[in-house]
């Protein structure tokens, strides 16, 4: 509010789910742009001006399940589970869409404890199930401590998981059986490495992907509102950015129903 009534910007960017679930109807309000990396799906049809700057859950599913079965063609069965909150939740709900487009069974289905001693007895619940692979979605350390018991439990099958696993706090949660854990990330690109080079040496610590989501979110609306002069920037939202293409720091950006549409691969931990 005060972004609003005090400082009177144009645009406000925002990466926490919780905030902008709360200011979304303030920025429709206001007739203001609102540049969001959050996983609430519904965000655009909530605002006008509302753009989503994060991955589609859907689009990570499919593609975790396009390599489970090109790598275990005869694989079947899945436990699914993630972390209760927003995130967790919705990713659940994506991954259960994306199986039904394919042949593997949800067989076990559950959240993610909050108590980290809670999370060996869970894994031997969900191996107990005799799942050929496990998908979990969570934002919390849990999570890496849930690939970790999981091994320790004896599951030998794929575990497959979000973007949130690149994040070194949950690989660090699961040590060394880290190793082979499937999860969906941005490309490596020559302008990613330049952006983290020059990101090290103007903050001295790694690039969170968090920032290369807001450089480019911010860059697609500025660079439009920059070729429109005429335009406000609610109606660069409104009637020019859907179906634009941008050259962003892992690839071609394309905005759909004000969504960024981000290029994504499959990788495996080493």
């Amino acid at each position: 509010k005060k972004l609003v009534d005090v400082h009177n910007v144009d645009v406000i960017y925002c990466d926490l789910t919780t905030v902008a679930n709360a200011i979304v109807s303030i920025s429709k309000e206001q007739r203001k742009v609102l540049v969001a990396a959050v996983y609430l799906a519904d965000l655009p049809q909530r605002s006008p001006y509302a753009v989503r700057n994060l991955p589609r859950g859907i689009d990570e599913s499919r593609l975790l399940l396009g390599y489970l079965k090109d790598s275990h063609p005869t694989a079947t069965k899945a436990a699914a589970v993630g972390s209760n909150d927003e995130f967790g939740r919705s990713s659940l709900d994506d991954f259960k869409k994306a199986a039904l487009e394919t042949n593997v069974n949800i067989i076990f289905e559950d959240m993610i404890p909050d108590a980290e001693q809670q999370i060996a007895s869970f894994a031997q619940k969900i191996a107990a199930s005799g799942p050929e692979a496990v998908y979990a979605a969570s934002l919390l350390p849990n999570l890496g401590l849930l690939v970790k018991e999981l091994r320790v439990a004896g599951f030998k099958g794929e575990i497959l998981t979000t973007d949130a696993f690149a994040y070194p706090y949950i690989q660090t949660a699961a040590g060394q059986y880290a190793k082979d854990t499937v999860y969906v990330d941005f490309p490596t690109t020559e302008a990613a490495n330049q952006f983290a080079s020059s990101y090290k040496q103007l903050f001295s610590h790694d690039l969170p992907p968090s920032a290369v989501l807001c450089h480019d979110g911010l860059s697609i609306i500025i660079d439009a509102c920059n070729a429109s002069p005429d335009s406000t920037p609610t109606q660069v939202v409104e009637q020019k950015l859907n179906g634009m293409k941008y050259s962003g720091v892992y690839g071609e950006l394309i905005v759909t129903n004000r969504e960024i549409i981000y290029p994504l691969v499959v990788k495996v931990a080493k």
